[in-house]
């Protein structure tokens, strides 16, 4: 099955955090980025130099000496080399320095993980594939990342590959690096995050699909059930608002009582039989109305 070709513009990231020995300085075009050359080491035992670029305003830090730096990564399409991307906000120096003979073994981090968020454009039953972007400084960098499933493991036995456009985080240990034939960064999975943001032990396992409508299509159904909820609710309260409407009515019925059958008189309120009395009555002869004297 060939890989899906992604859309670049989704949200993607990748990042690490570990140790870095500069090893040479050079002054970026970009006012206060600074780009060192840097060994990497991975679980195969390889060793990889890298570039790592960095935001520090004032004095940078001295070559041969150690930084600890959560660092976005990435590769240089153009030239293949693996970057680093940092910020002086971002890290720290630390005790080192690259001319010991000890400092690989004091000083590089050699099962460093990776933590990213990209979109599936290859799944099978043993591993998929991540793909995104980064901007290292301003400048866009992608990276390519091959999420390893240990299947003898309790706990990916059961596990089910994310379809093909979907968007899922990922966490792992750097096994390898691959340059050929596509540059890519073998992971280890330790731990995975579905594209609703669910972690693996609530991921609902269902069979893999592949298609690029997929995710879209979940989106949709998705969107159709909220509404479906809301149109619930709407159609609840409505029927509420009937049924009090419709009580007070009674109530206000049950006030009144039974209205007369056509041609029978019916008793008035002893209250209007008072004001009809009152209005009738007579004044006595040889007075008058007008002057309150007799």
């Amino acid at each position: 099955m060939s890989e899906r070709r992604p859309f670049l513009h989704r949200s993607s990231y990748a990042e690490v955090n570990t140790r870095f020995g500069l090893l040479s300085h050079e002054v970026a075009e970009k006012q206060n980025v600074h780009t060192y050359e840097t060994d990497i080491l991975t679980l195969d035992g390889k060793e990889h130099r890298a570039r790592i670029s960095l935001y520090w305003p004032g004095v940078p830090p001295a070559v041969g000496s150690c930084i600890s730096s959560v660092a976005m990564i990435g590769y240089d399409e153009e030239t293949g080399v693996v970057e680093f991307s940092s910020s002086k906000e971002e890290s720290e120096p630390v005790w080192g320095n690259v001319s010991d003979d000890d400092y690989i073994e004091r000083n590089i981090v050699k099962a460093w993980r990776i933590r990213a968020c990209g979109e599936v454009v290859f799944s099978e039953h043993a591993y998929f594939i991540i793909f995104g972007i980064i901007h290292s400084n301003g400048v866009k960098r992608t990276f390519r990342i091959k999420c390893m499933i240990n299947r003898a493991s309790n706990r990916w036995q059961s596990f089910v590959c994310p379809r093909v456009g979907d968007l899922c985080g990922t966490r792992g240990k750097v096994e390898s690096i691959v340059l050929t034939p596509t540059r890519t960064i073998v992971i280890a999975l330790d731990s995975y995050s579905g594209p609703d943001g669910l972690p693996y032990s609530q991921v609902t396992a269902t069979p893999p699909k592949t298609g690029a409508g997929s995710a879209a299509q979940r989106w949709r159904e998705a969107r159709e059930r909220v509404l479906r909820d809301e149109a619930t609710q709407v159609g609840e309260g409505n029927a509420e608002a009937s049924t009090s409407k419709r009580t007070i009515e009674e109530a206000e019925l049950d006030d009144v009582g039974e209205l007369p059958e056509c041609g029978t008189s019916a008793a008035r309120p002893a209250k209007a039989k008072g004001r009809k009395a009152a209005s009738t009555t007579k004044a006595p002869k040889g007075t008058d109305q007008g002057d309150p004297t007799p």
